[in-house]
């Protein structure tokens, strides 16, 4: 049996010939980078552990969260991280040079068939040239730096096939909202998916990096796109050299197999509050807007500048509506700069920023207010995550004509007179509640018992994203003492839960806890607190990888309805066996125990 597009190149990557879905092995990675909000973490776990760096050459730093030095703890991650490339011969991308991931692509460092890990969780969008790209936590990447490899388990393979002609106007970001309407947030969750068919084969680069880049959101390791002629020449030219395209084997075994016909694919949106929440745009026409944002790994390419140019060209965005524009990398700005697309876009009304992320870091271009309601080219409109108003997700063309029109709404249904904007009361946003940690000061304080009784926190809810368990507004926060009381202060309900939460607590979640990103806040910050576990139907990949690297224990379970279990109650779980026990009506469960190398890095107290 053959292999598919990433069992190929994990095995390419690793010292066996096959590999097979689950197969935990170690995976040498030709990349690793660390942005500047998780960079200045990389640094102080090789420090603190006294590690030094394998290769030099395979190792950056991208400055893409904070590219306009406007935050105080950011230039000090910055500064912190320059240093330590100085010192060790680490090349620096920094604040002028836009989003790493395209970079890695663009300077022709992620090519088909190699391997690259940094600290964006978007870094599956190198899927779209064939590579694998994953983000990781601070002490993945820290070992990789120091290693060169990481263990990985690999992921079971789905195949989706695209088939019909692509309707006329229908964008990338059209089919990656499309997709994410197909199959949730949960569906793909974990696997490895490739994409086919003849439209597929006619994407270009631009198309591919968009939904390379909402794979993301769909819980996918990565979103592969076997590439094209076209691709290849782009990597080859950059790499400097011929790169060899690599291809999944004709008699490959996916677990299954989708047939999607893009005929039927729409124009649509995603509602605010979840990617995954989609409605076609012409149920949404006439929503009135505040603000319009282009730009994100996901939708701030070249293709995506020239759309928006030609839509604001002799035209301005409406009175009372702002709106924002970040080109992802300072190539594609400067192409923006000589082809007059920078005075199309100031002529507008528009704000145009140097390269970078914008929207997603908190405090950059494209994060609104409290009732404030914005369009975005973005990949994540989660609850805080680019503001705390509500966001749409759209095409850069919606967007477009939306900031013009003064409400959501198509190209070709700009009307010749925008709406008015009238005043309107909002609510402030509330000051987030600072309350003192009650846990451990440090991880490896915990009690190495591999069985724990607790009292239970039982949160009914899917989808549980890093934002909400630990808020990107804290991720300047590095000492693990002062992380605890912000535990879940952006979750609806749950906002006191660090004053309420006890030592020893353990919460149950449901499907998806920890998707989005890829901050080991988001699983440090129960540490801090003392809390026992987390017990979820599922985890985002991330997460999981952090939670095992960190020694906190996250148990998943397929039900808990034999357990019968209410907010309250005190449960025993034991990780080695994985059984889970009410002690109210001693009836028990069995989950799915520790992995071997779950087990020892628990053992051990954490990857280091």
């Amino acid at each position: 049996m053959g292999l598919t597009l990433i069992e190929k190149i994990l095995a390419n990557h690793s010292k066996h010939a096959v590999v097979k879905p689950g197969q935990i092995i170690d995976v040498s990675m030709d990349v690793r980078a660390a942005r500047d909000f998780g960079g200045a973490n990389v640094v102080k776990n090789l420090k603190d552990n006294g590690l030094a760096i394998d290769d030099p050459t395979k190792t950056f730093f991208t400055f893409d969260c904070n590219p306009t030095g406007s935050d105080q703890k950011y230039a000090v991650n910055q500064h912190i991280c320059r240093q330590f490339a100085r010192e060790n011969g680490i090349k620096v991308y920094d604040i002028d040079q836009g989003i790493g991931t395209h970079i890695l692509m663009y300077d022709g460092l992620a090519f088909s068939g190699s391997t690259a890990v940094t600290t964006d969780s978007h870094a599956n969008i190198l899927g779209a040239v064939g590579a694998f790209g994953q983000g990781m936590g601070d002490q993945d990447i820290a070992a990789a730096w120091a290693h060169g490899k990481l263990w990985f388990k690999v992921p079971a393979s789905i195949k989706v096939m695209l088939v019909g002609k692509r309707p006329e106007g229908l964008s990338a970001k059209d089919i990656a909202i499309n997709l994410l309407d197909r199959f949730g947030a949960n569906d793909l969750l974990g696997y490895s998916v490739e994409l086919y068919g003849k439209s597929v084969d006619d994407f270009t680069l631009d198309e591919r990096i968009t939904i390379a880049s909402m794979g993301t959101e769909m819980g996918v390791i990565t979103l592969l796109f076997p590439p094209n002629q076209l691709v290849l020449d782009f990597c080859s030219e950059r790499a400097g050299r011929t790169i060899k395209p690599v291809f999944a084997d004709a008699d490959a075994l996916y677990e299954n197999t989708f047939e999607l016909n893009i005929e039927e694919f729409q124009k649509r949106v995603s509602l605010p509050g979840a990617p995954h929440h989609t409605a076609t745009i012409t149920s949404l026409e006439k929503t009135r807007i505040d603000s319009a944002f282009v730009g994100s790994c996901t939708n701030g390419r070249y293709e995506d500048m020239a759309i928006v140019a030609k839509i604001l060209s002799k035209r301005k965005v409406a009175p009372g509506v702002v709106m924002k524009i970040v080109p992802a990398t300072d190539e594609i700005w400067q192409t923006c700069l000589k082809e007059g697309f920078i005075d199309i876009f100031k002529n507008a009304g528009a704000l145009v920023s140097n390269a970078g992320c914008a929207g997603c870091a908190a405090g950059q271009v494209g994060q609104n207010g409290a009732g404030e309601v914005t369009v975005s080219t973005g990949n994540r409109n989660f609850p805080g995550k680019q503001g705390k108003g509500d966001v749409y997700l759209a095409s850069p063309a919606v967007v477009a004509a939306s900031a013009v029109a003064g409400y959501i709404t198509t190209p070709d249904n700009i009307p010749d007179e925008p709406m008015i904007f009238t005043a309107q009361l909002h609510s402030g946003a509330k000051t987030p509640p600072i309350v003192n940690a009650s846990g451990p000061l440090a991880k490896n304080t915990q009690e190495k018992s591999v069985e724990v009784e607790g009292r239970v926190w039982y949160i009914h809810q899917d989808n549980i994203d890093t934002d909400m368990i630990f808020h990107n507004r804290y991720l300047a926060i590095t000492d693990i003492r002062e992380m605890g009381q912000y535990t879940f202060d952006n979750l609806n309900g749950y906002q006191d839960f660090a004053k309420k939460a006890g030592k020893g607590d353990i919460v149950i979640v449901q499907k998806n806890f920890g998707s989005g990103s890829s901050r080991q806040q988001a699983v440090d910050c129960f540490l801090s607190l003392g809390v026992h576990c987390v017990l979820a139907e599922s985890f985002g990949a991330i997460y999981e990888r952090n939670a095992i690297n960190a020694a906190f224990p996250i148990i998943t379970y397929s039900s808990l309805d034999e357990l019968e279990i209410r907010e309250g109650d005190t449960i025993r779980v034991n990780y080695e066996t994985g059984k889970v026990s009410s002690l109210k009506n001693n009836k028990t469960i069995q989950a799915e125990p520790f992995s071997e190398v779950q087990l020892e890095i628990f053992k051990r107290g954490g990857l280091f």
